[in-house]
């Protein structure tokens, strides 16, 4: 048994379904003309969920384009975009994608692995791991390349540490570091030369083993 009606004011559709697969929504396209339909071809938009205001202008979305010629039984091949607004703007941008088969692309929409991440030059790091402890302390992990391609930058933060830091270890002990000079601390966070390898007490600052011919 299934229930469609149309919300307060139409400002929403509710879906009811006491079968298996619950409410469903499908978005049926075709070419040609409703006496004669024909399959769709690669690039036909298959159905887009807009999302606007009042005056019916452009809007956030997710639409689902065919990535292959459409035929029966078969060749269902479709990706999944999704754009939104930026603030000051009328027009929708995309922003990700999720390909036929199954690559994520964040700010590009022809993702070249399972997940890649394309940035504005105006953006800080294209990947980003934060945690807080509601304070206004905690750590962050972040990974950027320019935008001639000619370094990766990875830039570590936390409470106590400065950035431009490849930094390793937690923040209430010696750490590792290598600085944006070059330079590698092991057990210190201000390294003075290219090595700086930082002895504690009753430690070994460099142990060989092994056999030599």
């Amino acid at each position: 048994q299934s229930e469609y009606n149309l919300g307060p004011s139409m400002s929403s559709i509710h879906v009811a379904d006491t079968s298996s697969t619950g409410g469903l929504l499908t978005l049926v396209r075709g070419r040609g003309n409703f006496a004669a339909p024909t399959y769709p071809l690669t690039n036909d938009i298959l159905g887009t969920l807009l999302m606007i205001n009042i005056d019916g202008s452009d809007g956030s979305f997710i639409r689902a384009v065919a990535t292959e010629d459409h035929a029966l039984g078969t060749n269902r091949g479709a990706d999944l975009r999704f754009a939104t607004v930026e603030n000051g703007n009328n027009y929708s941008t995309h922003r990700m994608i999720i390909t036929n088969d199954g690559k994520v692309g964040i700010g590009t929409l022809l993702p070249q692995a399972r997940l890649h991440i394309h940035r504005s030059s105006s953006e800080v790091s294209d990947f980003e791991l934060k945690s807080s402890d509601g304070g206004g302390n905690g750590q962050s992990f972040k990974i950027s390349v320019d935008e001639d391609n000619n370094y990766v930058h990875i830039d570590i933060q936390g409470t106590g540490h400065s950035s431009d830091r490849f930094h390793f270890g937690d923040l209430a002990s010696p750490d590792n570091e290598i600085t944006t000079l070059g330079k590698v601390g092991i057990g210190e966070t201000v390294p003075t030369a290219k090595l700086h390898v930082h002895q504690a007490a009753n430690d070994v600052a460099l142990r060989v083993t092994g056999g030599f011919t």
